[in-house]
């Protein structure tokens, strides 16, 4: 009887402990499975190979790229089809909207739109927030004097004119 006891228990425990290590193993192996939904897989990275300079390159969720207007674009999903094309969800920020590099990190990105990537990529350049806090350190007297011509430029416009009535006893 004892015996069965102790069968039993052993399989009680060693049900829970395969359980536990599949809990705990769980993370490290989703962390590499693709996610698929609909013919779309989203992924955390892929290898862009028609590159201008025939250099392949590899772009992660979270990169962000530059455009010569001063739009910083940032890859906020990766998205390959069952055909084999990339899309990217990509949001934006300007940099002529903000005065300094902490303002610039308080505000989220926004106009999110999806653009298929090598579409996307022509024309920008990929750069870092070293890059960005490094612009915000090189042009603070620039982007002073701009925004404070847009403050004027828009109290202009907002301008209002009193009206006087004069009413005449007759």
């Amino acid at each position: 009887m004892k015996r069965l006891i102790f069968t039993f228990i052993g399989i009680i425990i060693i049900t829970i402990l395969s359980f536990g290590a599949m809990w705990a193993i769980s993370p490290i192996i989703e962390r590499e499975k693709v996610v698929a939904t609909q013919g779309i897989r989203l992924v955390n990275s892929t290898v862009l190979t028609n590159t201008a300079e025939g250099i392949p390159m590899v772009i992660k969720v979270g990169d962000l790229f530059s455009d010569p207007t001063g739009t910083i674009f940032r890859i906020n999903e990766i998205r390959r089809t069952q055909t084999g094309s990339i899309y990217v969800l990509v949001s934006s920020k300007t940099l002529k909207s903000f005065k300094n590099y902490t303002d610039y990190l308080s505000r989220p990105y926004k106009d999110f739109y999806i653009v298929d990537l090598k579409y996307f990529i022509q024309g920008k350049t990929i750069i870092s927030d070293t890059n960005i806090e490094k612009f915000y350190t090189d042009n603070l007297l620039k982007l002073e004097k701009l925004q404070r011509m847009q403050q004027y430029h828009n109290s202009d416009m907002h301008q209002t004119h009193s009206v006087s009535t004069i009413i005449i006893d007759g």
